[in-house]
């Protein structure tokens, strides 16, 4: 795709205003500017028209005109005016982004002229983005090829290709807005928000709008229903967007071919057989061959997301089968004198979610995470006492697992008794819904700060967009969002917060608080103020 600067599109401006044959000196005193510069970009100006369906035309001693359908100009009209206000000069990063895509969607070589004008940039600019463009292309496995004579060309496996589209469109467009269009029904996203998209992002919209993320979203959900599980909202993003490349791919004759050397092991996943079934269902809807190593290789990936139980009888059955459940009960009678409280190794609710907490370390098929805990010091320096106590369940899991647990991990189960005995105290009277789509170690962080700072919050529930999405009718005092994007008008008090909870974080929600203590009365109402768009 072509990409337009400001003075270009005043060019076309001016051409569809006249709507008669101008010279260039005409066209560039109107626009006040020298004829020169009119001159340098009408081959640009020609090649981005092309592409939307309209001639610009040529004659020595006459002058230039447009010709086209009237739906065509219509068409172009109305695009100008949606991107009216929009920044048009591109930084080198949005180019950078436009020429991997555009690679990316290449199968042959490609000359430097066409990418040059694709960009409206000197061939010295080309080659500098070209330099850094392949710096990114790297970290991807992925070689950019230039060679005189050839072209430009990148080399890499299918695997990688496919992973660095996911990446350009993950890390160019909104996440939170991404999840809420692709998890919240609309299907299409367009250029209309500025707020949402830049116009360098514009060709990963289109490419995204070509996409079958509405099938691979169904998919996902049957499958989740399937096992009884959920991903949270950003694996959900991530699988929709592997799956759609996938089968745009394969659409394309790119498959992968090589067989995984895990293959045999991961077809022996309790979960791989449901996944299976439902790629099935995709390959005839589509009429597509899902070979079993691309079955494989996106199972591969669905393993690295972040997934949650959404059935305690089953996850409670699978726990009992791992023996986690006695597991977690003789661990917390241990510590009963750390943490001075021996009623949470009776509570069936604490040490099913601890359970939980200690299953990935257990699975032998799960793939192991490098876990970070930003707040493992200040924890350990605040609540010595329960960091202590999840050193000894530590320290018993891996007496019995032969499995040694992390410090970060440790930090976790230390914050997670917190919370525990948080739940088991006397109910506070502010009651707070979180939403983090960013998954269960954010959301734990989040939680942790939370009732730190603020003793009588009751987190009533932590919710994904997905789950909130469902039903936003809860009886709360307000939301509290990990820097999540809500699409839903609210009466409540919407906090927007960093997940370590910042200073000034605190500061906003205490000042609620305080008015809030002087208005008193109000939690009657509370379950009906929040309502969709």
């Amino acid at each position: 795709m072509i990409s337009l600067d400001s003075r270009s599109v005043r060019i076309i401006k001016a051409l569809l205003e006249a709507n008669t044959v101008k010279s260039t000196a005409e066209i560039a005193s109107s626009l006040r500017v020298s004829t020169k510069m009119v001159r340098y970009r009408l081959d640009r100006v020609a090649a981005w028209l092309e592409d939307h369906d309209v001639a610009l035309r040529k004659e020595h001693g006459r002058g230039i005109w447009l010709e086209g359908k009237p739906s065509a100009f219509q068409h172009i009209e109305s695009y100008l005016k949606e991107t009216n206000g929009y920044e048009l000069i591109l930084t080198p990063g949005q180019r950078q982004q436009i020429l991997i895509f555009t690679l990316l969607q290449e199968d042959n070589p490609v000359i430097a002229k066409k990418l040059k004008l694709a960009l409206g940039v000197s061939r010295a600019t080309l080659f500098s983005d070209l330099d850094h463009a392949a710096g990114w292309l790297e970290t991807h496995e992925i070689q950019l090829i230039r060679k005189p004579g050839f072209g430009i060309q990148l080399s890499g496996k299918e695997g990688d290709k496919r992973q660095a589209l996911v990446d350009l469109v993950i890390d160019h467009l909104e996440q939170d807005k991404l999840i809420c269009a692709l998890l919240g029904g609309s299907q299409n996203i367009t250029l209309v928000d500025p707020e949402f998209i830049s116009i360098a992002s514009s060709p990963l919209v289109i490419f995204l709008n070509s996409l079958q993320t509405s099938l691979a979203y169904q998919i996902l959900m049957n499958f989740e229903e399937q096992v009884e599980i959920q991903f949270s909202d950003y694996s959900t993003l991530i699988m929709i967007l592997h799956i759609s490349v996938m089968v745009l791919r394969i659409e394309q004759d790119h498959d992968i071919t090589n067989q995984l050397p895990s293959i045999e092991k991961l077809t022996k996943h309790r979960y791989f057989s449901a996944f299976l079934q439902e790629i099935r269902q995709l390959d005839r809807k589509l009429n597509i061959p899902i070979s079993l190593e691309e079955t494989a290789t996106l199972f591969s990936r669905m393993l690295d997301m972040e997934i949650y139980p959404i059935s305690f009888d089953h996850t409670k059955h699978n726990l009992e089968e791992m023996g986690l459940l006695d597991l977690t009960t003789e661990s917390l009678a241990q510590v009963d004198d750390l943490i001075r409280n021996p009623g949470l190794a009776e509570n069936s609710q604490i040490v099913h979610e601890l359970a939980l907490v200690f299953e990935p370390f257990l699975d032998s098929l799960h793939p192991g995470f490098n876990i970070q805990n930003p707040l493992l010091d200040e924890f350990a320096a605040k609540h010595p006492d329960l960091y202590h106590a999840a050193m000894k369940i530590g320290e018993n899991l891996f007496q019995r697992t032969g499995k040694e647990i992390s410090l970060e991990e440790i930090g976790y189960i230390g914050m997670f008794l917190f919370t525990a005995l948080k739940k088991t105290s006397s109910s506070p009277k502010t009651k707070i819904l979180i939403i983090c789509s960013m998954g269960a170690i954010t959301s734990h962080l989040l939680t942790e700060r939370l009732q730190t700072e603020f003793p009588n919050l009751e987190i009533i529930d932590v919710m994904s967009i997905r789950k909130f999405l469902a039903d936003p009718t809860l009886e709360v005092d307000a939301i509290i969002s990990a820097g999540t994007y809500l699409p839903v008008q609210t009466y409540l008090p919407v906090f927007h917060v960093h997940p370590l909870l910042k200073v000034e974080d605190v500061q906003q929600i205490k000042a609620w608080l305080l008015e809030k203590a002087t208005r008193p009365g109000e939690r009657d109402t509370r379950n009906q103020r929040t309502n969709h768009n």
